[in-house]
């Protein structure tokens, strides 16, 4: 299979080096360790498809070789990592969308399937090319981007010098820089500094952020807050959630979603415990990777009842547990559940933003693990708006006690939904200071 993949071949022109004479040595470093590199690419992105990181329909996105014929009309480039990123991104997206063509571009597999059950009609998705010049200048080729916008993503020295070399203008939006990721660039600001001036506009979601970056780039740094907190109240499927109603047949419900490997047993284990004190009770649970679901069942299984409406298999009298694996399964979750645990909080993954569940009207319970969402964590806490737990027992006795008390539950809700809905509307001001670099219509 290695041998057969596209685009990585020695025999390949060498691309122009990216960056000018007098350049930063970093920078043409990079791109040098780059090209070297390009006979041990196959081996390493085979190795990538055969543990589940590269999506192997869509694969040769990643070499740079377009899966959609090229626009007609300009085009404006919106990145986005990750799913973090992605969900920011598509705030923007949504925005831009109305008078622009948009290409959403991703990196990991589950911000793809996240993006691409959301996009609006007049964007689309593609696979970002890996950091290689030949994939770099393929991807730059037939797009031909009029304008760039880098959501809090890391950054790619090849693609955004490339970007540069051809005079695409671009701005750095709603960049985030956490404890780990910025003692990792004070160490790389040589090749961080120069990457930065790539862009004509930076933006950062919070005070502490804009101050990392005005640090390692030399930069003025705008904060016009976080785009994941201006998003509107996430969409669910009414005929979906029709038929679960149904099927839950007014059984006492709550929800656990956007849970990560290992937070399946322990939700499992407290959802046991709630059962002891409501045997008809049932758990929602809505795992942030939906290709998990049919192991997840497998284990769970052994100790609980699992349905799996979506894969045939319904909510019934014998149902502990059913499982929602679809990408608007957690909001569906949570408009049918009072009460919802916030996965990603009871293992280092640095947790998922707690004002969607606000937004959809559950009393929100989380466990310790916070780190990516400090700021709207600790508003939502001041309001009295979220429990905050440390480990099954104690998410047990949290929605135990809010089951229990379901207008105590409803008064929990409601103060999450002010506070969602006083937070930053970034929107405006940010599109307004984008307009400059997006392309006149």
């Amino acid at each position: 299979m290695a041998a057969g993949l596209p685009g990585l071949s020695k025999s390949d022109a060498v691309p122009e080096p990216m960056f000018g004479e007098g350049e930063n040595w970093a920078l043409r470093l990079h791109w040098l360790a780059n090209i070297i590199a390009t006979p041990f690419l196959k081996p390493w992105f085979y190795q990538r498809l055969r543990a589940g990181k590269e999506d192997p329909v869509r694969f040769r996105e990643r070499l740079g070789f377009p899966s959609q014929p090229a626009a007609a009309r300009p085009i404006v480039w919106v990145h986005a990592h990750g799913s973090q990123a992605a969900s920011a991104a598509r705030t923007l997206i949504d925005s831009l969308s109305d008078r622009h063509l948009v290409l959403a571009t991703t990196v990991t597999r589950p911000a793809a399937e996240y993006l691409t059950s959301r996009l609006p009609p007049s964007a689309l998705h593609q696979y970002a090319p890996v950091d290689h010049p030949h994939a770099v200048c393929r991807f730059l080729d037939h797009w031909r981007p009029a304008a760039l916008l880098w959501v809090d993503s890391p950054f790619s020295p090849n693609l955004l010098g490339e970007a540069a070399r051809r005079n695409i203008p671009a701005a750095l939006v709603n960049a985030r820089l956490g404890d780990m990721a910025f003692r990792h660039l004070i160490w790389r600001k040589p090749l961080y500094r120069p990457l930065s001036r790539t862009f004509a506009l930076i933006t950062a979601q919070s005070g502490r952020d804009a101050a990392r970056l005005r640090l390692l780039s030399g930069r003025h740094v705008y904060r016009f807050g976080n785009l994941q907190y201006a998003r509107p109240q996430p969409q669910v499927d009414e005929i979906s959630a029709a038929a679960l109603k149904r099927q839950l047949n007014k059984r006492l419900t709550w929800a656990a979603v956007y849970t990560h490997p290992g937070e399946e047993e322990l939700v499992a284990e407290a959802h046991r415990e709630i059962r002891r004190r409501f045997p008809e009770a049932v758990l929602l649970l809505a795992p942030r990777h939906g290709h998990r679901i049919a192991e997840i069942a497998r284990r769970l299984a052994k100790t609980d009842g699992v349905a799996r409406p979506a894969a045939g298999i319904p909510i019934d009298e014998t149902t502990s547990i059913a499982l929602l694996e679809g990408p608007l399964d957690a909001a569906l979750a949570c408009r049918m559940a009072p009460v919802a645990f916030l996965g990603g909080s009871f293992v280092a993954s640095g947790g998922h933003n707690p004002l969607e569940l606000a937004h959809l009207g559950c009393a929100v319970v989380s466990g310790p693990q916070v780190q990516n969402y400090i700021d709207p964590m600790a508003e939502l806490q001041a309001a009295g708006a979220v429990q905050m737990v440390q480990d099954s027992r104690g998410l047990a006795v949290a929605v135990a006690r809010l089951l229990k008390d379901l207008n105590f539950a409803r008064q929990r809700a409601a103060a999450a939904e002010r506070v969602a809905a006083q937070e930053w509307i970034a929107m405006t001001r940010l599109l307004s200071a984008i307009g400059p670099i997006l392309p006149r219509l």
